[in-house]
């Protein structure tokens, strides 16, 4: 069976710094898990940089990755 990885990065903070809420990545986890079948998940600190309007934002990340069939895609 062939499979196709697909890694989703989660921001841990809203852009006001404010850190979002644990049960959001419960749900987020539930519905992939629904959708899916498996999640596989990082618990280290990735960290993001971009750009907007000449400013530079940094984020704080987790990395969960996805192996899906082909069915799915």
């Amino acid at each position: 069976m062939h499979y196709k990885r697909y890694e989703i990065l989660l921001p841990l903070r809203y852009n006001t710094g404010e850190q979002i809420e644990s049960e959001k990545f419960q749900i987020t986890h539930n519905e992939l898990m629904e959708k899916f079948g498996a999640l596989s998940k990082d618990f280290i600190e990735v960290s993001g940089y971009w750009y907007y309007q000449g400013i530079v934002y940094i984020d704080k990340l987790h990395r969960w990755r996805l192996d899906v069939t082909k069915l799915f895609f």
